[in-house]
């Protein structure tokens, strides 16, 4: 499966109607509105886009959301990752609308009813949910017909080995064939009737919970959504020491996320930075992933990555049942780093002086970010926690533990972590001040 395209966002800004609108950059010389959240009247609009990021559409533009509290309904992408706009499912409706009108956008609407003028198409909400699942139905139906068939083709085949599939009812692929054969309530036989009287006999409705959220905090929680949606899809992989570059585009895209490691202010000055080392022949010049500096001093730092399946210790005891030594590619990670800040210390007053930005190079600190440490059991987890509390010039972290304060980030901004009430102080009365001026002559 191809990984989605991770796309840089730029933080949320209003525009002249003072609605709060969102940016991606799809390519070196391309930006494109991706989404817009109006400030009155509870509307939110998506630009579906596709990989090279024109629209998905030749005629529809826009995706408007009108009346559900800043929420996607069912059947719609809510990440840029993926372009935004319809899923395969409401797709084919989305089709049919642009062969048949030439509207451009396209509104759900839960306070207006279905309707359409020169430039928009209206679907109610409660239209929507009906659409979705009669088309969902029939992509069910879809399947499972098709495993039916194999099923009985190969039960023919070799009955001995395959045995017959029992069809099993699927959600909503009722309400597909009555919608695609054109049933009616004339056409059904009495028994057809009794039969779907009994089914749908005390069944109540649910609604779906709505969620109350201001503009700016709907849009920051979908830009934080998005963001660790592209860190899930790479952290998923399983492709062993082949993911580096997704890391590298990804924290180039997302540069802040690795300045949430520093305990000082740091902007990314450049990635794949060189930093010297090259011989005579102009060979082995040092090439530094990542280059932050701080934003007060100026003094930089070097961030080394590795692949997020890399070993952290090695598999088997190095001594006894419970010291477990550095794997070679986390010493070779630390090996790097600290030959890249050698060079660059050795070499800072020259590539200062034929460099464009200014920086100092005194006591850099290295960072290193490699493997998982949830893969490892406790044994292996004590010998890399002493380690790297060791690691006096090198600071380690696991991908996880960057997953980790990415969450957290995420729960601050959706509000599901409040920060804890001050303890309340007693006030010092009279009497106390006068026993506390006592005690301190007394000492």
């Amino acid at each position: 499966m191809k990984l989605p395209p991770t796309y840089p966002l730029f933080p949320p800004a209003k525009d002249e109607n003072d609605a709060v609108v969102q940016y991606a950059q799809v390519s070196e010389k391309k930006s494109v509105v991706i989404r817009r959240v109006w400030k009155a009247g509870d509307k939110h609009s998506v630009y579906p886009f596709d990989r090279e990021g024109n629209s998905k559409f030749e005629k529809i533009k826009v995706v408007s959301f009108e009346g559900l509290k800043g929420r996607f309904p069912q059947g719609f992408y809510t990440s840029a990752s993926y372009g935004y706009g319809p899923t395969g499912t409401l797709f084919p409706l989305f089709r049919r609308i642009q062969e048949q009108v030439g509207v451009s956008e396209v509104c759900i609407s839960r306070t207006r009813v279905s309707s359409i003028s020169n430039e928009e198409i209206v679907i109610s909400e409660s239209d929507l949910k009906a659409i979705f699942s009669k088309f969902s139905g029939l992509n069910q139906n879809y399947r499972e017909d098709s495993a039916q068939i194999a099923a009985s083709t190969l039960h023919e085949l070799l009955p001995k080995v395959f045995k017959q599939k029992e069809r099993k009812y699927r959600r909503n692929s009722l309400a597909g064939f009555i919608e695609s054969s054109g049933a009616t309530a004339a056409t059904l036989s009495s028994l057809d009737a009794k039969s779907a009287f009994n089914i749908v006999k005390g069944q109540k409705g649910l609604l779906d919970p709505e969620q109350i959220l201001s503009t700016r905090q709907q849009l920051d929680e979908i830009y934080i959504e998005d963001v660790v949606d592209d860190f899930e899809q790479i952290f998923k992989r399983k492709n062993k020491g082949k993911d580096e570059e997704q890391w590298q585009k990804f924290f180039q895209n997302h540069s802040w996320v690795l300045s949430q490691l520093f305990g000082m202010p740091v902007v990314l000055m450049s990635a794949k930075a060189y930093v010297g080392g090259k011989s005579i022949d102009n060979k082995d010049g040092k090439i530094a992933d990542f280059l932050y500096k701080n934003s007060l001093t100026s003094n930089v730092a070097i961030v080394e990555i590795k692949d997020h399946t890399s070993e952290l210790v090695a598999k088997q005891a190095y001594r006894g049942s419970d010291v477990f030594a550095q794997s070679p590619d986390l010493s070779g990670g630390v090996s790097q780093v600290l030959d890249q800040r050698d060079s660059l210390q050795k070499e800072y007053f020259q590539l200062a002086k034929n460099g464009t930005k200014d920086f100092d190079a005194y006591g850099t600190i290295c960072i290193v970010i490699s493997g998982t440490v949830s893969k490892l059991n406790a044994k292996q987890l004590k010998s890399f926690e002493i380690a790297r509390a060791n690691s006096k010039d090198v600071q380690i972290y696991a991908y996880d533990e960057v997953r980790e304060k990415l969450l957290g980030l995420k729960k601050i901004i959706k509000g599901e972590i409040k920060p804890k009430s001050k303890p309340r102080v007693a006030k010092k009365t009279v009497a106390t001040k006068t026993v506390l001026r006592r005690t301190q002559k007394r000492n």
